[in-house]
């Protein structure tokens, strides 16, 4: 019955945390998406202005029942677009780091760096029992190509899922999140230059909307190597704490151990 109720309230959880990381890496850009291209489309014609503030609650009554359904409305196709976003950036990141460009590290280089810092007997006392490992010195092989994503994320997943079982005061869910919602709002920081380039000119001239496309250029840039950068970090972060877990293990007496003496304390002249 415990076991029942605790499988049940992880349940729960795992639902709760994907549901914030469908919000900030889905809903959110996509909502952003929305407000950008909706701006866009009504800009100089008023009957479609006014098309999309009739859509808009006018008071708290507005907000019962037709209220509802213009929320889903709206939010309907900001989920479709976010999530079409969300994806489309991933999948360039993953093609990004797969080819080493910069700032990709492969599992190997990621493997060596922590055998420099921890000791190669140390770390390969642990991974040797596990033979995902073995990806990071396949990287160039055939098969290992063939998979459809990198070495590295088989091997981060693997430690991923074992630290939520085994070790969850060292998971690495806070650099998930982060992950979703900086590659989420790539693509919505890109399609910033579209109202750049339709509003500013007439409002404040063409060298700030020069300025402004240029910032959301770097912006959305900096965004996708941003996130590139925090990838291969928990990549390196999930296999620490793999380690970190299976060190602390190792170091544990066994039960059959016999106890350890405190040294004697030397008296004082």
């Amino acid at each position: 019955m415990e076991s029942a109720a605790k499988g049940a309230g992880q349940l729960l959880g795992t639902l709760g945390y994907r549901a914030q990381l469908l919000v900030i890496g889905v809903l959110l850009p996509g909502l952003l998406i929305t407000l950008e291209l909706s701006a866009v489309w009504a800009f100089n014609d008023e009957g479609r202005r006014n098309a999309i503030l009739a859509l808009l609650p006018k008071d708290a009554e507005s907000l019962a029942v037709p209220g509802i359904g213009v929320v889903l409305l709206i939010f309907f196709p900001a989920y479709i677009l976010g999530y079409v976003a969300r994806e489309m950036t991933f999948k360039c990141s993953t093609a990004w780091l797969r080819r080493g460009w910069p700032p990709a590290r492969r599992a190997s280089v990621i493997l060596a760096q922590l055998r420099t810092v921890h000791g190669a007997g140390q770390v390969d006392q642990v991974i040797r029992h596990y033979p995902v490992f073995d990806l990071a010195s396949r990287e160039a092989d055939p098969a290992t190509l063939a998979l459809p994503r990198p070495a590295d994320f088989y091997i981060r997943e693997f430690c991923k899922l074992w630290l939520r079982t085994k070790a969850p005061a060292l998971r690495t869910d806070g650099m998930e999140a982060e992950i979703n919602m900086g590659l989420g709002f790539v693509i919505p920081s890109f399609l910033g230059v579209i109202p750049s380039v339709v509003f500013i000119p007439a409002m404040f001239g063409p060298a700030v909307a020069a300025g402004a496309v240029i910032g959301f250029i770097l912006i959305g840039s900096g965004l996708f190597y941003n996130t590139n950068t925090v990838r291969c970090q928990e990549t390196e972060e999930a296999i620490s704490s793999f380690l970190f877990a299976h060190r602390m293990r190792l170091d544990r007496p066994s039960p059959d151990s016999p106890p350890r003496l405190a040294a004697p304390r030397r008296s004082k002249a």
